[in-house]
């Protein structure tokens, strides 16, 4: 196990994972290397507990627990999540989204 993390917490892997799947990575090296100039403010927040989100009464953590459930269908309804990514679009037209559409709930 220790090699794994090892392996995957490399720079290398680190900025190749970054890169691939646009994430900020946990290696400080990987992440000059993969381009960024400064860290996202996300990742600047010291307890997702206890700060607040501007503008709202929810902390962090209760806001991602409010809204999860919003966000998987509007990824769902992007075509992110397909059975066979065969015919999934390579990118949404993003100028032409129906936000009402892409938030409704799967049906049941």
């Amino acid at each position: 196990m220790k090699d794994f993390a090892e392996w995957f917490g490399s720079t290398e892997v680190q900025a190749a994972w970054s890169e691939e799947f646009d994430s900020y990575p946990c290696n400080k090296e990987a992440a000059v290397q993969a381009g960024f100039e400064t860290v996202p403010a996300i990742y600047a927040i010291k307890n997702f507990a206890l700060e607040k989100v501007a503008g709202t009464d929810l902390t962090y953590a209760a806001y991602v627990a409010a809204h999860s459930a919003e966000w998987t269908n509007i990824m769902t309804n992007l075509g992110f999540y397909w059975k066979d990514n065969a015919d999934a679009p390579a990118e949404p037209d993003w100028d032409h989204l129906d936000w009402a559409t892409l938030t409704q709930k799967a049906a049941e």
